[in-house]
């Protein structure tokens, strides 16, 4: 008697070893430009094959948050990112397992995601400190539930030094001419004015004095002395060598910070000769980077 044995394999086909989908890029940079209400950035998903069996695909992000911040030591800059450039709907912000379904038709080689960044702070009335703001996300590309590609996207906003300062007439918004005048010659007589300074780095504020804070005579080479004050407080003699009269190691504000300045001869001046007398005073502003 013969037996004969008929064995059958069964066999199951587990992952999805014929999926070649995958991000074009490592990582994508992102300048945002500062006088753009928003800039486009374009991720590039590639197969490659067009007889894989990847009719599931989606996107989404490896962690959860609510927000998303441009950051620079403590300093916070939030931005978005949208599906459209009028900013309706959010791309991935939430929870983790939150996907977005990918059409991307198995005859395709290649699929484009465009999404729009939006960073409304600029456009307003904020201001920001100088440097370089960066923020990363990592987007993952599934088929079901596998995993197959992760990109890292870098973002990184570039805020340049601005910094100014401006002469204006005490309490007011106009400015100061080239020259100021003494209403009389004589002790206690006093000039004043107002400096703004405008600047989104520390910053200090110096003076100094071309005749070693003396008026001096054009002609004969007398001279008149005479002491300044900052915001009312008596800073006494000016010389030739700067002298700080102010620092912030933080930004100004965006309209400005001022200082007073008070110019008041301190002599008696009845027995010097008539004429013009002139000093130069230099106002520096410097940046603390």
């Amino acid at each position: 008697m013969k037996f004969w044995i008929l064995g059958i394999l069964f066999f199951v086909r587990i992952g999805y070893s014929n999926c070649s989908v995958s991000w074009q890029q490592n990582s994508v940079n992102i300048k945002l430009d500062k006088n753009q209400s928003y800039q486009k950035i374009v991720l590039n998903l590639k197969r490659s094959n067009t007889t894989d069996t990847c009719n599931n695909l989606s996107v989404k992000n490896e962690l959860s948050f609510s927000s998303r911040n441009l950051v620079l030591k403590n300093k916070m800059i939030p931005f978005s990112i949208f599906l459209d450039p009028s900013g309706t709907q959010d791309f991935l912000l939430g929870s983790s397992s939150e996907q977005m379904i990918i059409n991307f038709p198995v005859s395709q080689f290649s699929h484009s995601l465009e999404l729009f960044l939006r960073v409304n702070d600029l456009l307003g009335n904020a201001f920001f400190e100088s440097g370089k703001y960066i923020y990363s996300e990592r987007i993952e590309v599934l088929n079901g539930e596998k995993v197959l590609d992760v990109i890292q996207i870098n973002f990184n906003l570039e805020i340049p030094p601005e910094i100014s300062l401006e002469l204006l007439q005490k309490g007011s918004s106009l400015r100061v001419g080239e020259s100021l005048k003494f209403n009389r010659i004589e002790k206690g007589s006093f000039v004043e004015f107002d400096v703004l300074m405008i600047s989104n780095l520390g910053h200090s504020v110096s003076i100094q004095s071309e005749n070693n804070g003396f008026l001096k005579h054009e002609g004969l080479g007398e001279k008149i002395s005479y002491q300044y004050y900052v915001n009312q407080h008596l800073g006494g003699q000016l010389n030739s060598s700067p002298q700080s009269i102010y620092s912030n190691s933080e930004i100004s504000s965006k309209q400005g910070d001022k200082v007073g300045l008070k110019f008041e001869i301190n002599q008696n001046v009845d027995k010097l000769p008539a004429g013009e007398y002139l000093d130069v005073i230099r106002v520096n502003i410097t940046s603390e980077m």
